[in-house]
């Protein structure tokens, strides 16, 4: 398991409100049920504190894709 802060601040304003800057959450995330469970940890979820919409950046969008292939 890759160790990463718990949070961090940053200059990138929400995709939605365009009204606050979003901080990085790392989360961990469990994608399908069953057998076909894949648990992806340290997750950077971009989280805003004025509209309070949680949302990927399209790299780490990409690379949930190419696991979950």
């Amino acid at each position: 398991m890759i160790s990463a802060p718990n949070q961090q601040q940053t200059s990138e304003l929400c995709a939605f409100c365009s009204l606050s800057k979003v901080k990085i959450i790392y989360k961990d995330k469990l994608f399908g049920r069953g057998e076909k469970a894949v648990v992806i940890e340290n997750l950077p979820v971009r989280q805003c504190g004025n509209c309070g919409e949680s949302y990927y950046d399209p790299e780490t969008s990409r690379l949930i894709d190419e696991v979950l292939k």
